[in-house]
């Protein structure tokens, strides 16, 4: 099975996110969020993780 965590901050005022990963996970390459520098991915108009991350995340994960 797969072992991993998403920390999602969300700056309401930006109306974007950062996402942390525990652990790199090859399927989640797909997802249309750019990595940054510091290894974290900029989820740019993301503000919902129930709405908005949780299907995209779970597709991914489905294939």
């Amino acid at each position: 099975g797969l072992d991993f965590a998403i920390l999602m901050v969300t700056n309401v005022v930006e109306g974007s996110s950062r996402l942390l990963f525990t652990d790199e996970v090859p399927m989640l390459d797909v997802l249309p969020y750019r990595r940054l520098s510091d290894g974290t991915r900029r989820a740019k108009g993301v503000v919902s993780r129930k709405k908005q991350l949780l299907p995209l995340v779970l597709g991914a994960l489905e294939g």
